[in-house]
């Protein structure tokens, strides 16, 4: 008997396995997996200092958090029993930062990176990115559906709708969206992230650029 195309495509393709621990400066440990040729953090970021020691700023103020101009972490509410679930959010100049936050061998994940992880799971990104939800269309045209990854929730990716911080301090979003920040370049005021959002057909991928005194998450990629 024949197989359905659906089910012989899943068959030759190896399954998300768990890939071992990482561990960050401050001696916090994370799951990883891997997904296809990569191998992902399986948790958000929950380091406090740069790989040279230096602390990251913690700035919890609204105002504070708005006007800085180094790189800073804040935690969700301050919710700090939240932090082992959900981990920390940075501002885009933690990314930016020479002095960088990712263990030897890991790195923080490009676009592309992102890409192919949605193509490992079969979804077209070759004409919903980047920014569609934002280019401007003649009068109504739809603006089409970003792609569904609900897959990314749970295992073995563990995406949890972690929330973010807005540019004045204010925070929002926990059980509807996660965004984390993309190691692509843009500019000194922007960066670029990706992440996840409810939307009216489901969890939804999104990429793109957003001033970088934002509050994200961080998930970093293996070399």
């Amino acid at each position: 008997m024949l197989l359905p195309f659906y089910l012989l495509l899943a068959s030759l393709i190896t399954q998300p396995e768990p890939a071992g621990t990482m561990t960050d400066a401050d001696g916090n440990t994370y799951k990883t997996v891997r997904i296809g040729d990569q191998v992902w953090m399986a948790e958000n970021l929950r380091v406090t200092h740069y790989n040279n020691g230096d602390p990251i700023a913690f700035i919890p103020d609204y105002e504070a958090w708005e006007k800085t101009t180094e790189g800073a972490y804040s935690i969700y509410m301050e919710d700090t029993a939240a932090v082992a679930a959900y981990g920390l959010l940075y501002n885009g100049r933690v990314v930016l930062d020479e002095r960088g936050i990712a263990p030897e061998g890991w790195r923080v994940p490009t676009n592309d990176d992102w890409k192919e992880l949605l193509i490992y799971f079969g979804i077209d990104t070759t004409t919903r990115l980047p920014e569609t939800t934002t280019e401007k269309r003649p009068p109504g045209e739809r603006v089409p559906d970003m792609p569904s990854v609900s897959f990314l929730v749970g295992p073995p990716f563990d995406a949890l709708s972690a929330g973010g911080r807005f540019y004045d301090g204010r925070y929002a979003g926990r059980g509807n969206l996660e965004y984390w920040w993309s190691g692509t370049p843009y500019n000194s005021a922007n960066a670029w992230f990706c992440g996840l959002a409810y939307a009216h057909k489901g969890q939804r991928y999104y990429e793109a650029s957003g001033d970088i005194r934002q509050g994200f998450g961080i998930r970093l990629i293996k070399e």
